[in-house]
């Protein structure tokens, strides 16, 4: 083989390589913009009420924004027919926000039957010092509890987590029992210090 050929065999499997990173970060890019629907990371509130009368439900959304012991001020959104129904806490994963529940909160059938408050977690949403996440669970547990004393001072409350949110409820149970009425943990990861990061 010739230094020529050899030489543009090489020029050829760089220019190949090159190719294939760039259509590999293509494919990354319209991945992430089709499934961005799926992070819809901050839902401005105006948006909710469009979305609930969309959905059919006629009760429109209340905004809150509580401090929590730091006086960080915890923002979530509620939904209730009346006090006197149950309160069922929604805590989003990671990443996320409240408007992981707009859905559940545009509901009519459940809007009948408990009062509903999706939060948006210390670093997420609408929530005071958005992009920076608050690591300890014992501070998230702590700013859902100044939620719920907001809402129901004198009840027990359901708590419903999905992802991180798992572990958030489980902390909240164990710190305040005497505001838990039970758990419901939707693909919780129940300690995600000891987890294995996957390596992409």
């Amino acid at each position: 083989m010739s230094t020529s050929h050899r030489s543009l065999r090489v020029t050829f499997k760089r220019l190949f390589r090159r190719l294939m990173f760039v259509a590999s970060l293509f494919i990354i890019g319209w991945i992430i913009a089709v499934q961005a629907g799926c992070f819809t990371m901050r839902t401005p509130d105006r948006e909710w009420s469009k979305a609930f009368q969309e959905k059919g439900q006629p009760l429109q959304p209340v905004f809150l924004d509580v401090p929590d012991r730091t006086g960080r001020m915890i923002h979530a959104v509620s939904v209730s027919v009346a006090d006197s129904l149950p309160l069922v806490v929604l805590v989003h994963g990671s990443p996320g926000s409240a408007d992981a529940f707009l859905s559940f909160l545009a509901d009519t059938f459940l809007t009948k039957t408990v009062r509903l408050v999706a939060i948006d977690r210390p670093g997420f949403g609408y929530t005071q010092g958005f992009g920076k996440p608050e690591r300890s669970l014992e501070m998230q547990a702590a700013s859902v509890q100044a939620v719920v004393n907001q809402l129901a001072p004198n009840q027990k409350v359901w708590l419903v987590g999905h992802s991180l949110g798992g572990p958030v409820i489980a902390r909240f149970a164990m710190d305040f029992p005497e505001q838990t009425a039970g758990l419901v943990l939707v693909a919780a990861s129940i300690d995600p210090a000891l987890e294995e990061h996957p390596w992409w």
